[in-house]
């Protein structure tokens, strides 16, 4: 089952939703005791990366947001939208044991429709 998200939370696409974002990542990497250079080298950035996140003056690209849902714990919709979207039960560690099933070649595919549904989602193009 799934819901519309509200009018407050939609996909992050100007500095003031940034910021609202980087409050979020903040508040969520400080809820799992982390500091800015815990999270960096668990994403493989620098922690000036992670400031700049937090601070809204950049938006991590795809493939952080995906790793920062996983550090974080948190799923891709209640991630970008600030709440459960979606009702779902699958969590990360299912999503890596389906995709072992898959060749390689399926495995991209299935990331670069990934790609494409968050592009869409954000409203951001690469």
């Amino acid at each position: 089952m799934t819901k519309k998200p509200s009018q407050k939370k939609q996909p992050i696409n100007n500095k003031k939703r940034k910021a609202a974002f980087g409050d979020y990542i903040r508040k969520h990497r400080k809820k799992m005791s982390m500091t800015q250079q815990d999270l960096a080298d668990a994403l493989g950035i620098t922690k000036k990366s992670v400031c700049s996140f937090e601070s809204g003056a950049t938006f991590p690209s795809q493939e952080n947001i995906f790793r920062l849902s996983e550090i974080l714990n948190m799923s891709l919709d209640e991630f970008l939208y600030g709440e459960k979207i979606f009702e779902h039960d699958i969590c990360i560690d299912e999503i890596n044991q389906k995709l072992s099933l898959l060749s390689d070649k399926e495995q991209g595919m299935v990331i670069s429709l990934l790609n494409n549904a968050i592009n869409i989602i954000t409203g951001c193009k690469s």
